[in-house]
C-alpha cells in the first residue's frame, strides 16, 4: 500500500482514525469498514483499495472502482409542426442540447 494515496485509517479495536495525505475532509472511515466521500466531484474518480487488518494481522484487500459522471443537461424536443393530420403530414421532431442539435 503506497501511503501517500492514503486517504484514512481505522484502527477497529480502539477505534481510532488516522488521516492520510489525501484526506480532503470530505472523507470518513466508517465502523463497519466503509468510506463515505461527501460532495463527490469528478476528481474523485478511480481505485479505492481497503485493506483491513485482522486481529491475528492477516490482511484482507478490497477493490473498487469509482466512476464520477458530469450532469447531463435536460434537452429540448422541438417539433416542425404540432397541428397535423393522421397519415397526411410530416413532423420533423428536433433534440437540442448544449446549443448544438441532433436531428
Amino acid at each position: 500500500m503506497n501511503y501517500y494515496t492514503l486517504i484514512a485509517s481505522l484502527t477497529l479495536h480502539s477505534r481510532r482514525s488516522l488521516r492520510g495525505p489525501e484526506y480532503s475532509g470530505r472523507e470518513t472511515v466508517n465502523l463497519d469498514g466503509t468510506l463515505t466521500i461527501r460532495k463527490v466531484t469528478v476528481r474523485d474518480l478511480g481505485m479505492y483499495i481497503v485493506v483491513a487488518v485482522l486481529q491475528n494481522f492477516q490482511k484482507e484487500i478490497g477493490f473498487g472502482r469509482l466512476n464520477v459522471y458530469r450532469p447531463v443537461s435536460v434537452p429540448t424536443l422541438l417539433a416542425s409542426n404540432t397541428t397535423v393530420t393522421e397519415n397526411e403530414d410530416t413532423v420533423v421532431m428536433t433534440c437540442y442540447k448544449d446549443e448544438s442539435s441532433t436531428n
